[in-house]
C-alpha cells in the first residue's frame, strides 16, 4: 500500500512513479527488514565475482567437451 502511495505522490509531483513506489515500499519496511535487505545486497555484490568465474569455467568445460566430441 505504501508503494502505491509513494508512486502516486511521485506522479503528482512530476517524478518517476517507479522510483516513488520503490522509496515508498522501502519506507514501509521495519529496521530489521531493511538490515536484512542491505545484508542480502552486500552478499550478492560480494558473490558476483565467484558466480562469474564459475560461469566461465562451465563454458570452458562445455567448449572442451564439444571440441572432443567433434574430433572423434
Amino acid at each position: 500500500m505504501n508503494a502505491l502511495i509513494g508512486g502516486s505522490r511521485a506522479v503528482v509531483g512530476g517524478g518517476n512513479p517507479l522510483w516513488g513506489a520503490l522509496v515508498g515500499g522501502l519506507r514501509a519496511l521495519s529496521p530489521a527488514a531493511r538490515g536484512a535487505l542491505v545484508a542480502a545486497l552486500v552478499l550478492a555484490v560480494l558473490l558476483l565475482p565467484v558466480t562469474v568465474v564459475l560461469l566461465l569455467l562451465f563454458l570452458i568445460v562445455v567448449a572442451i567437451v564439444g571440441a572432443a566430441r567433434a574430433a572423434s
